[in-house]
């Protein structure tokens, strides 16, 4: 017997979709109204989709958080409307990412974990009623770029009705998204940029780790890429250019160089609860957005 309960679920989500295809009035979730039969389509909203990676709902200067500046996700917020009670369906990336594009729990496909990926069970079914493919349908240019991430029976963006704009998924795919925004469109897009950052931030402190162990720094790309950037910003005796954007917990044991302690911005160590310690660089940001992370 059918989980009523999980059909409802799906329904609401469906009748989500399309409504705001169909028109940009609003959000009309009580009635399912279809793209197709809008009178005024040329009138549809465009949709600029914007994801990070790693990032919790308060990392985010305009929450209060004084540990580092967020000025363009301030502005966003100012004009919009932040979610509070607005939560992932999981903690990890590939089951959280199947549930934003699929709309199903990760459950529904028997995943828990990024190492279930190779093994979860998505459908073509599920992949019909993707939110690429559901916005493509109904008339929308759908667009992806950054990172993807997800299970691999899904075969990529492509197969969820999106066209790649890029896999870059830092600059590139920042310019990208504008060079596409300055363009002329035909008719109503979905853009989805997925950008991989502030996760590289965590092998500021898991490389940290490793080395106050006797161990070798992680050797994959967004690890090097981490260490680059922020050996680049210590020899500038600045490194809050680095930091003031990302949130970095770091071992008890962590030392803060005599340099950094000296640059140009004042560095504070705050342990905190666990034991963990906490580097502060630079001013504090004491926030100043409206209750308002933003839709639109």
């Amino acid at each position: 017997m059918p989980d009523v309960s999980f059909l409802e679920n799906r329904m609401k989500r469906r009748e989500f979709i399309t409504t705001t295809a169909a028109s940009a009035v609003g959000l009309l979730l009580g009635r399912a109204a279809s793209a197709k039969d809008s009178p005024k389509k040329q009138n549809r909203s465009n949709i600029l989709f914007i994801m990070t990676d790693q990032q919790h709902a308060g990392m985010m200067s305009c929450t209060g958080n004084i540990w580092l500046k967020t000025p363009a996700m301030d502005r966003l917020a100012a004009s919009g409307i932040r979610f509070e009670r607005a939560f992932a369906s999981n903690p990890v990336c590939v089951p959280s990412r199947f549930s934003l594009q699929m709309g199903l729990m990760p459950s529904a496909i028997g995943m828990g974990r990024n190492e279930d990926s190779g093994q979860a069970a998505v459908t073509e079914t599920m992949v019909r009623q993707s939110l690429g493919r559901l916005f493509r349908d109904a008339g929308y240019e759908t667009l992806y770029g950054g990172k993807v991430h997800l299970p691999g029976k899904m075969k990529g963006i492509e197969n969820l009705g999106y066209r790649n704009l890029t896999r870059d998924s830092r600059q590139g795919l920042a310019d990208a998204c504008a060079e596409f925004l300055r363009g002329r469109h035909e008719k109503p897009f979905l853009l989805f940029a997925s950008f991989i950052n502030p996760h590289d931030i965590c092998y500021m402190a898991i490389n940290d780790f490793n080395r106050a162990n006797g161990q070798a720094p992680i050797g994959n790309v967004d690890s090097k890429t981490c260490e680059v950037v922020l050996d680049r910003a210590r020899k500038a005796s600045d490194i809050s250019a680095f930091v003031e954007t990302n949130c970095s917990p770091l071992p008890a044991n962590h030392a803060v160089p005599e340099a950094e302690r000296s640059a140009s911005r004042s560095i504070t160590s705050t342990p905190d609860r666990s034991g963990r310690t906490s580097v502060r660089i630079g001013p504090r940001t004491n926030g100043g957005c409206t209750t308002g992370l933003t839709a639109g």
